[in-house]
């Protein structure tokens, strides 16, 4: 977002730094890097995973009971108390209807229907007849545009230091929350693979004008 912002009026550079985090992710997998995230506690592992979950809270806390919240986790915690003071009961009553679907789906459908895609076809019917609720809007269509990276920003330091933190933090988090993944599924994932795969999708990402992703929770 900070990249964005400082070249709004420059998208290639945006996407000179989002294939250059694929490429580095590509480069930390075939050097082996991964391979180190074993060394990470699991007090560590679990303090990742519940910062996240209090910060998907805080974030959507307001939007539960009809309130548009604000960028920033502090700005949205800071909205919360206005939210409850009034509160949209058409919201509120699709996502609590929305989250008893997710926790209370029956586990024998669930193999073939699970209740996250239960919730969210139900939940988009009955939105279908609460006018009050709020709505997403339009969501854009159409094939992606191709965007040639500048190879003149190769050698500008912000963009070179920008790709290094994308593609270190994708990949932090992806491989954190594969050491996630392998506590509850009891399996070993292959860290250096999942590396090179992210690289691979975020180089080509970058060429068709999209954000760097991370196999997140």
């Amino acid at each position: 977002a900070g990249l964005a912002a400082a070249f709004a009026d420059q998208p290639a550079l945006i996407f000179t730094a989002v294939v250059l985090a694929g490429l580095f992710q590509i480069g930390f997998g075939v050097l082996g890097l991964g391979t180190y995230i074993r060394l990470v506690p699991y007090p560590v592992i679990s303090g990742f995973m519940s910062g996240i979950g209090c910060i998907i809270i805080i974030l959507q806390a307001g939007r539960l009971l009809g309130h548009e919240a604000p960028p920033g986790v502090l700005n949205a915690l800071a909205t919360v108390p206005r939210a409850v003071a009034d509160i949209n009961p058409q919201a509120a009553a699709l996502g609590v209807l929305s989250l008893a679907i997710v926790f209370f789906w029956p586990k024998r459908i669930a193999a073939l229907l699970p209740g996250p895609l239960a919730a969210l076809v139900v939940g988009t019917v009955v939105g279908l007849w609460l006018p009050a609720a709020p709505k997403i809007g339009e969501i854009p269509s159409g094939l992606p545009e191709f965007v040639m990276p500048s190879l003149a920003a190769l050698s500008s330091v912000v963009v070179l230091k920008a790709a290094i933190v994308l593609a270190v933090l994708g990949a932090l988090d992806s491989l954190l929350t594969s050491l996630v993944a392998d506590n509850m599924t009891r399996t070993r994932h292959d860290s250096n693979r999942e590396l090179v795969g992210q690289g691979i999708g975020n180089t080509l990402a970058g060429f068709i004008g999209g954000i760097p992703g991370a196999g997140a929770t």
